[in-house]
């Protein structure tokens, strides 16, 4: 019996340290015999001091303090009966816990609990060293299953039900929570084993430098301001309605699930803040996981990074944002990309307003999905919101450098602007700059507004097919700086064999202005993409283009446009061109009119034997205003133009022909009622009307032949002016024994008391 005295006299003696040292680890007494401080600076804490239930062990402590120099440790002293997996530690005195030392666990494969309602705050000597997960937390209370609750409050140790089940939900029972504050610097920082996870809940959470590092594993960051619970899900976080907290992670502060496979990375809030700080999520040979993030308010990330990647054979993390605004700005980026075979991520955001503002940073910024090297696909991009800004150098992009495929990238939105494009790029665009193909581009949107040298692009600078460009909006501005910068929109083949994609435009309104341009260009051995506008009108002015071009040996789309009204060009240009190949063709439909000012349409082949291409045209009225419309080739044929309108309306410096330098002419065929204005004009008469020869005398009969006449002033009178329209109809008069009559048709006669009195009666016999 000996030796369980001498042991008992020891644990005795390590938590009834005299009072005159600092007591940081104090036990209260509230669930188990012991109490009192447990001595420094490494604290060792027992199993017996704790109380355990089935695989649960919990601990109440008055104070829970770790300063720098110190440690403190869950360890074994009596081994259970039932294997340890969960320690449950509150805090009850009141005031907040401070962190600044490691925090350990030698009970294999344990999670560590930490409950302190007033705050908890690791500072930047914090780490972990422990064999399960982590919870810190200020909750008020801890759901155990279906029934059990540990409160942490001694006050409602009645309500407790300490039951076998593992923690389930944290819950609050006020407003206005304390928060969890982390500045953890120390090597590894606050680090779980590989497949472990980190969760910090409470009210506003605050990552000033440091990290949360859970390789392969999950973090979970969420932050309330009102009563509740949260529980954790396999998929994800449960939480009951309520105001959300705010979230920061600033000054190099980093929240990592990297590791063989990208782990989950889970936020909940009403704000978040990430400013030159990272969220990131990769793996190499392992499936990747997910970041998701989910905020009532504002996400702002300035400077910052949200990363899913793959390094390997294993898919990269996906990304959602689900959020009421996102800010993205200063060289800020979120992205998914592929490094190997394994395929990238998809990133979806869903917002009320997305702002992407590169503000003249040296580094891109916005929203990317990329294959790097190796075989793997892209990941696929998703945005669906409100309104979207993409302003001075930020981008939305889904690109290959490698033989992988690009992804698809679709922008769903109320309106969009692009704007400031001082930068190289601002914008949205696919692309490809290797052997692999480009993703397709959708955008689907209200309004459309692309300005000061911002681009929407599906191009390839490779052997990689370029990808298709489809919009379809309901208003579209394109309008130029009027500087040498590209504005518009463009599925281009740039370089390389790649062939362009198509581009397809569906608006109700169509305007091009300022040197803005809609291309489909190649400018190598690829061939150009076609052009294809459904519109009801289209508008350009000063500069406004519409191209496909071919400078290399490959041979230029074609244009069609349809319009439901009008097609209206001032200063503008329609045109097809190659240097060596044949020209496109243009076809250009509108309803009613086609209206030409100092504009033309053309279909060139400059060089070779190349046709030119061919021009259809086919509204109501066709107007040219010092215009023209050419079919021309150099050493080929000139292309045909057919022209077909009711009214076809020429000015003398306007031109319409095909023709070829050294080869043969095309035709030129217009089918119109009137071919030329100048036939029907005549010079209006110089002499006005003379009035007075409509004021005759009333009594001018007398002069003439023996004719009687008579004449009523009033309704059915002279008019008012001798131009104006009879107020009254036309009388047949009849006289009737007992008085005079009027006819008027299908009424028969009036008795004199009904018929209208004439204000004057003149009787010229």
């Amino acid at each position: 019996m000996r030796e369980p005295i001498k042991s008992l006299c020891a644990l005795l003696f390590c938590i009834t340290t005299s009072l005159e040292t600092l007591a940081d680890v104090v036990l209260d007494g509230t669930i188990s015999p012991w109490w009192g401080a447990i001595s420094g600076p490494d604290h060792e804490i027992y199993n017996d001091y704790g109380h355990q239930v089935g695989g649960n062990l919990f601990y109440s402590f008055s104070q829970f303090d770790i300063y720098a120099g110190q440690s403190a440790t869950f360890k074994v002293w009596t081994p259970p009966s039932v294997p340890i997996k969960n320690i449950i530690s509150r805090v009850t005195a009141g005031s907040y816990s401070w962190i600044d030392g490691p925090l350990r666990s030698e009970i294999s494969g344990a999670n560590l609990y930490l409950l302190n309602p007033q705050g908890i705050a690791f500072g930047a000597n914090a780490s972990l060293d422990i064999s399960g997960s982590f919870y810190a937390s200020t909750a008020n209370y801890l759901t155990l299953g279906a029934g059990g609750t540990f409160y942490v409050d001694p006050v409602f140790d009645s309500y407790n039900l300490l039951t076998t089940a593992p923690p389930e939900a944290f819950g609050f029972l006020a407003d206005n929570l304390a928060g969890v504050w982390v500045n953890s610097w120390a090597e590894g920082g606050l680090q779980v084993p590989e497949g472990e996870s980190i969760s910090l809940v409470g009210g506003d959470i605050d990552i000033l430098g440091g990290g949360l590092y859970a390789a392969h594993g999950r973090i979970n960051l969420v932050s309330r301001a009102a009563a509740g619970e949260v529980v954790f899900t396999p998929d994800g976080v449960g939480m009951s309605p309520g105001e959300q907290g705010k979230i920061t992670i600033s000054e190099w502060g980093e929240v990592s699930t990297d590791g063989a496979g990208g782990g989950a990375i889970y936020i909940r809030s009403g704000q978040f803040e990430i400013n030159d700080s990272t969220l990131t999520s990769s793996g190499e040979d392992l499936h990747g996981g997910v970041i998701d993030v989910t905020v009532q308010g504002k996400l702002a990330i300035t400077a910052g990074e949200i990363i899913g990647r793959t390094d390997g054979d294993g898919q990269g993390s996906n990304i959602r944002l689900q959020v009421g605004s996102l800010e993205v700005r200063d060289g800020a980026k979120i992205s998914t990309s592929t490094f190997a075979s394994g395929q990238g991520g998809d990133l979806l955001v869903a917002a009320d307003t997305i702002i992407l503002d590169g503000d003249g940073a040296t580094t891109l910024t916005g929203i990317t999905a990329q294959t790097i090297s190796g075989t793997g696909d892209a990941g696929n991009i998703t945005i669906k919101t409100g309104s979207l800004e993409i302003l001075d150098g930020a981008v939305i992009s889904s690109d290959t450098f490698s033989s992988g495929q690009g992804g698809e990238l679709l922008v769903a939105a109320e309106s969009i602007y692009l704007a400031d494009g001082k930068a190289e790029f601002t914008g949205i665009s696919t692309g490809s700059a290797a052997s692999g193909d480009a993703g397709s581009l959708i955008i689907d949107t209200g309004s459309l507004e692309v300005l000061d040298g911002a681009i929407i692009s599906a191009s390839t600078f490779a052997s990689g097919q370029g990808g298709d460009l489809l919009v379809e909006a309901d208003t579209i501005i394109l309008s130029g700086d009027t500087a040498t910068t590209f504005t518009g929109i463009a599925a281009q083949a740039t370089s390389g064999t790649g062939n362009a994609g198509n581009l397809t435009i569906k608006t109700r309104s169509l305007e091009i202005r300022s040197g803005a341009e809609i291309s489909a260009s190649t400018y190598s051995s690829g061939h150009g993409g076609e052009i294809e506008i459904a519109t009801k009108t289209l508008s350009m002015m000063n500069g406004g283009t519409i191209n496909s071009s071919s400078t290399g040996t490959g041979s230029s789309g074609s244009i069609v446009i349809e319009a439901s009204d009008e097609i209206r060009m001032t200063d503008s240009s329609i045109s097809t061109e190659t240097q060596q190949s044949d020209g496109g063709n243009i076809t250009a439909n509108a309803i009613n009119m086609l209206y030409l000012v100092n504009s033309e349409i053309t279909t060139s082949a400059q060089g070779g034997t190349g046709t030119g291409g061919n021009i259809s045209i086919d509204p109501i009225h066709v107007v040219l205003n010092n215009s023209n419309i050419i079919a021309n080739a150099f050493g080929g044929s000139g292309g045909n133009i057919n022209i077909v309108a009711e009214n076809f309306f020429q000015s003398p410096d306007s031109t319409v022909t095909a023709s070829s330098q050294l080869g043969i002419d095309g035709n030129v065929q217009v089918d119109s009622l009137d071919t030329d204005i100048s036939g029907s004009l005549s010079v209006l008469p110089s002499v006005f009307m003379d009035a007075s020869a409509l004021l005759h005398n009333r009594c001018a009969a007398r002069d003439g032949a023996n004719t009687s006449s008579l004449v009523m002033a009033g309704r059915g009178g002279l008019p008012l002016t001798p131009d104006g329209f009879m107020p009254g109809s036309l009388l047949d008069l009849m006289v009737m024994q007992g008085g005079l009559a009027m006819e008027q048709p299908g009424n028969g006669y009036l008795p004199p008391s009904l018929i209208p009195k004439p204000t004057l009666w003149i009787a010229c016999l």
